[in-house]
């Protein structure tokens, strides 16, 4: 390094002995002289540069000695704040020895408390108690979420906690707070709040959901809803209401089921048939029992006045033949009473034909719109496959709708069928035992000239 500094020193020596040479002396002695002098300045700035950088180098070599004294006093001071973490984490280590072997049993009772504390804090989010408005959640939360030791102040607070709630569930309170009606709308009502089970409003029961009260679209029974709004205005003494344990959501699955109209309106067409067939059958049913019940009247009245024939109901006009044909011949007689109450008979046993048909009918249209059910649920397995039951419901609910009404129909018109049936049979018989006892009568007055 200290050649090549001189190397430079020269060749700047040689470059300005060069640039006053190129001035041109004027002798050979001036020649010299310049040369002399160039060479005495060279060798001067020369040294002057070296002493520079002798100075530099003895500079960093300070530099250099003070980072080492500074590395060696960290180090120390490295060394002994090492000494002092191992020693503490030592302490540490024997304190919480100590705190382990003085808590004892007392960590069991910690992780019960905060497994609690957990339990109260999941109830709590789902319990409409919150609808309050205290933070009785958040309480639970961090006694749940807290590690180490509990305080005495945490168990007492989980304690109180717990009989707090338990408390509330126990209440029927009236309180003010935001409804979500069906339509997504947000507004204020006052909410009357059963425990921690059911709550209403003036609109009518409520479910709680997601942290908030919603409108149940469809409402039970008026019964229940008439007893919700006395329980909201009653201040003392009992009342009955309907409880829901899970909040609404039971009631808001039973409220869903459909209606009897709507049932019959999952039948479809052939369920209006099966219907309509129904109700002309019934129609039939009730008119023939009312007429059967009119002529059982006229008849039973005609019974008791034999000798007065009317042609105003069917024993009158049977009881009739005795006073218009010869009773000296009985065979004739007997003729003409059979074919008297021969035509008595179509007009009692009139539309059981066709309620016997009806009867048989229903089924079968029942049975056919079970097919046409499935035929439609197999459609939509064909074109939606069976990702979504929803698509293959209303096939099935025609399926078994149909059914069900062609069952229900057929059952009383074959009550009706048989009903009316021996009531007829039951006239009919009056009709031949009120015949053949005359018929008796004629005949033993007859036999009687012949045996005297």
């Amino acid at each position: 390094m200290k050649r090549l500094v001189i190397g430079c020193f020269a060749a700047m020596g040689f470059v300005a002995s060069t640039a006053a040479l190129a001035e041109g002396p004027s002798n050979l002695d001036e020649l010299l002289d310049q040369v002399k002098q160039s060479q005495a300045d060279t060798s001067e700035l020369n040294k002057k540069r070296e002493r520079e950088f002798l100075r530099a180098k003895n500079k960093r070599k300070d530099l250099v000695e003070e980072a080492k004294d500074e590395f060696k006093e960290t180090e120390k001071k490295a060394r002994s704040l090492r000494k002092q973490l191992d020693k503490e984490e030592a302490e540490i280590k024997r304190l919480q020895a100590e705190l382990d072997e003085q808590a004892g049993d007392l960590r069991e009772l910690f992780s019960v408390a905060r497994s609690v504390a957990g339990d109260l804090q999941a109830r709590l989010a789902d319990s409409l108690t919150t609808l309050d408005g205290d933070d009785k959640a958040d309480q639970a939360a961090a006694i749940a979420n807290k590690q180490g030791v509990l305080g005495s102040e945490e168990l007492r607070s989980l304690w109180f906690l717990l009989q707090q709630e338990a408390t509330e569930v126990g209440k029927v309170k009236q309180l003010r707070t935001q409804v979500v009606a069906p339509d997504g709308k947000s507004q204020s009502q006052s909410v009357v709040r059963v425990g921690g089970f059911s709550a209403f409003s003036e609109d009518g029961f409520l479910r709680y959901q997601d942290g908030r009260l919603e409108l149940l679209g469809r409402q039970p029974s008026s019964g229940a809803v008439s007893d919700a709004n006395a329980l909201a205005d009653t201040s003392s003494g009992y009342s009955n209401v309907l409880i829901d344990p899970t909040r609404g959501s039971i009631l808001g699955l039973l409220v869903e089921s459909p209606t009897l109209i709507e049932r019959v309106q999952q039948g479809g067409v052939v369920g209006y048939v099966i219907l309509a067939l129904g109700a002309i059958g019934l129609l039939i049913a009730a008119v023939r029992l009312v007429v059967l019940t009119l002529l059982g009247g006229k008849i039973t009245a005609q019974a008791k006045r034999p000798e007065q024939p009317d042609a105003g109901n069917a024993l009158g006009r049977i009881l009739s033949v005795f006073k218009t044909e010869d009773a000296t011949d009985t065979e004739t007689l007997e003729l003409k009473l059979d074919d008297a109450i021969l035509r008595e008979v179509p007009a009692l046993e009139r539309g059981q034909t066709t309620l016997k048909l009806l009867a048989a009918v229903a089924p079968l249209l029942g049975l056919l719109g079970t097919v046409t059910g499935m035929i439609i649920t197999f459609q939509s397995i064909t074109l939606f496959g069976t990702g979504d039951p929803k698509l293959m419901a209303g096939g099935i609910s025609q399926a078994l709708v149909t059914t069900v009404l062609g069952l229900v129909v057929a059952i009383p018109l074959l009550f009706a069928h048989s009903f009316l049936a021996s009531r007829s049979r039951g006239l009919i018989q009056v009709l031949e035992q009120q015949s053949a006892g005359l018929l008796a009568r004629v005949v033993e007055k007859n036999q009687r000239p012949a045996a005297e």
